[in-house]
């Protein structure tokens, strides 16, 4: 029972530390039987210290689609704020040159070509396309 209402609890575990023998996270959470809303949820998250991290959030007056005034979801931005302008991207970095006479690449290295049309073959067998 959460604020007079009767709740289904749904609780979720992960793997059991092997040093404790104990799941390192448990979930809690409590649900209105009848309308399915949430009521509670608590959690408690073993740090490798040794603490534990408990937290327990209960929601009370909880209601399905009320009539709420639509300046609640309207943004106001605090007063000075400025809008964000991202950056420009960064300029492309630089390629290095080649040097005037490179070095020739040896046969071993080079793709397999094509005797016919002088085009290279991909490894399936088929031209690569130079385009």
């Amino acid at each position: 029972m959460q604020d007079g209402t009767p709740v289904t609890v749904l609780m979720a575990t992960d793997d059991k530390d092997p040093i404790r023998g104990k799941p390192r996270r448990t979930y809690v959470f409590a649900y209105g039987k009848q309308d399915k809303l949430l009521r509670r949820f608590y959690s408690e998250i073993y740090q490798p210290d040794g603490t534990v991290k408990k937290r327990t959030e209960t929601f009370t007056n909880v209601q399905l689609n009320p009539n709420l005034d639509e300046r609640l979801f309207a943004f106001v931005p605090p007063p000075g704020s400025q809008p964000f302008k991202p950056a420009a991207f960064p300029p492309a970095p630089l390629v290095p040159s080649l040097p005037e006479n490179p070095p020739e690449v040896p046969d071993s290295l080079r793709f397999p070509t094509n005797p016919d049309t002088s085009s290279a073959i991909c490894c399936n067998r088929r031209p690569l396309s130079c385009v």
